[in-house]
């Protein structure tokens, strides 16, 4: 498997810049924010592991599992991410006392 521990390491910075370079590019259409060099930079680096991230746990752990739903999953997290000022707005935060 070229993800993982036992993985090429190149291969994953490959997939990180065709990452980039498609859908970086793709929402930089959509938002003024990424024309700024410094946050495309880090936002590129973040969401370009994320998906990795994900791809990967999908593949080791993918027993009977589609990539529909690794889509599905997908979609609920980029969800859950873009309510969480949502979600910090109406909650107190909690004592860890």
């Amino acid at each position: 498997m070229a993800l993982g521990n036992q993985g090429d390491p190149s291969f994953s910075e490959k997939m990180k810049e065709i990452l980039k370079d498609t859908l970086i590019v793709r929402l930089s259409e959509y938002s003024p924010m990424l024309a700024q060099e410094e946050f495309k930079r880090y936002f590129s680096e973040f969401f370009t592991s994320a998906i990795l991230g994900l791809f990967q746990e999908w593949l080791e752990d993918y027993k009977g599992k589609t990539i529909d739903d690794f889509a599905k999953i997908h979609f609920q997290i980029l969800s859950f991410i873009g309510n969480l000022s949502l979600i910090v707005a109406s909650k107190q935060p909690f004592d860890s006392k």
